[in-house]
């Protein structure tokens, strides 16, 4: 059953990831301290605006327990175009964060525990193969819903499309408890609380406090590496050094609330100690970065470089999810077979999300792990941005005649492909993107040698041997 919200998300991935890149740009509001904002193609390959707006549903998702911000980087720079003021535009995407990131979240915590331990790998191999059905027909969909629907419909049709899918799964869920009650294997007993004696208690049993705090002080604290680029002295500004401080603070004190006060802790913190979890929360750290580096602008390049549709450039960069797929496949099976997975780290690309998922599940008991997917998800967060690069090569290279507007040319995808190709415009746009690319891509490759650290503090743990589960599972 948790195969069928994965196979939405595929589709809506596959289907948004392109239609975002060619939906029109709208400026939200007057100036702000932080400089120009780009639009409904900033997100997913299209031009990025360093205004923090993934950081903060991103640290949401992750404090909470929720899955990669991949869902979230989808639909950025859509959600930017529903609104002119910020606070409009950042609600929608925080709730969207928390939904479908929950959703999955749970799928992959649903997924951990119906399967054996040699077998998790396989079964997150399965929970990602739709990835490879929809590789081509979202990137069709989202040629044909741009020019003969809208944009807009595009995205809103999954806001439809989202509750039909997951009610099922939400039935499931619910009816094993009441099955249970109704067998006689659980007795439930009336609590006796009032509705505010019930807050406080769950608000102390899920560790609200320490929950709030870490959110806030980790968004607080990582806001300035996405928007001092554009600040008025950079990191010498003083809401950049401010923010920088106050969520340091932050974080101490909440690392002093769970140490010493907090009732329930947030986290198993013993598990930052085993040496598998420090191996695999920063390679997946490393991971993200190292993609991120290069991908964010890899749509826009394939458009305006190679002059591709909207769904040719969908065919292309959907590759990774369709080759990605199959090897997810072939690593669960060889873990399945030999109980060993980080035989398979040499692999590389994708066989590092299994191995991180594999590696931090078999450090933790099976108590743990809802907790070592959160660290694993927080590690997630370290993405990096490179926007610089682009619009620096492209105010260099863009001809006199074209040099009246360059922020225009830059933050909007649109009017980069209404220059001919072959103009001297369009083709000192395409030296600004090899330029951009070329380095970023190296970024990304140079950072993943650290990849081959982490993997040594890695244990090679037979998951074989490890029983988590002792009922009837895959």
């Amino acid at each position: 059953m948790g195969g069928f919200p994965r196979l939405r998300s595929a589709f809506r991935r596959s289907t948004t990831n392109n239609l975002v890149s060619r939906t029109p740009s709208l400026e939200l509001g007057t100036s702000t301290e932080y400089g120009k904002r780009d639009t409904a193609t900033a997100a997913r390959g299209v031009l990025e605006s360093h205004d923090g707006g993934d950081v903060g549903p991103s640290l949401l998702m992750a404090s909470g327990g929720e899955e990669l911000q991949r869902g979230v980087q989808d639909v950025e720079g859509v959600t930017r175009t529903w609104s002119r003021t910020a606070l409009d535009c950042r609600l929608p995407q925080v709730f969207y964060a928390i939904g479908f990131g929950g959703m999955t979240y749970c799928v992959d915590v649903i997924t951990a525990d119906a399967s054996k331990l040699k077998n998790r790998g396989l079964a997150y191999a399965f929970t990602s193969s739709p990835y490879m059905i929809t590789a081509c027909a979202g990137a069709k969909a989202s040629e044909n819903i741009y020019y003969h629907v809208s944009w807009r419909w595009g995205f809103g049709c999954f806001a439809i499309v989202l509750p039909g899918v997951a009610v099922p799964l939400f039935f499931v869920l619910i009816s094993y408890p009441r099955r249970e009650e109704k067998d006689g294997a659980v007795a439930r007993e009336k609590s006796g609380r009032t509705v505010l004696q019930g807050i406080g208690y769950y608000g102390r049993g899920f560790d609200a406090i320490g929950v709030i705090s870490f959110s806030v002080g980790l968004t607080v604290f990582l806001l300035p590496f996405t928007i001092a680029n554009s600040a008025p002295d950079g990191w010498a500004s003083g809401y950049i050094i401010a923010m920088l401080v106050v969520g340091f603070v932050v974080l101490a004190l909440f690392g002093l609330y769970e140490a010493f006060l907090a009732p329930q802790l947030m986290l198993n913190f013993a598990l930052l100690s085993d040496r598998t979890v420090i191996g695999a929360c920063p390679l997946d750290a490393t991971y993200q970065i190292s993609y991120y580096c290069w991908a964010n602008y890899f749509t826009s390049f394939l458009h305006v470089v190679d002059d591709l549709s909207i769904a040719q450039a969908g065919y292309v960069s959907n590759t990774f999810d369709v080759v990605s797929g199959v090897l997810l496949l072939i690593v669960g099976l060889v873990i399945r077979k030999t109980g060993r997975f980080k035989s398979s780290s040499p692999w590389g690309g994708s066989a590092f999300i299994i191995i991180e998922q594999v590696a931090i599940l078999a450090a933790v008991d099976h108590q743990h792990v809802a907790a070592g997917l959160v660290l694993l998800n927080v590690s997630a967060l370290w993405e990096m941005r490179w926007a610089r690069r682009f619009p620096k090569a492209l105010a260099r290279n863009l001809p006199a005649s074209a040099l009246g507007d360059p922020g225009a040319i830059y933050e909007d995808l649109e009017t980069q492909l209404s220059y001919p190709v072959g103009s001297p415009a369009r083709m000192a746009m395409q030296e600004a993107y090899g330029y951009a690319q070329t380095r970023m891509l190296a970024a990304g490759t140079g950072l993943m040698c650290l990849a081959s650290v982490w993997v040594l503090l890695i244990r090679n743990i037979d998951v074989g041997k490890v029983a988590q589960v002792k009922r009837r599972v895959f």
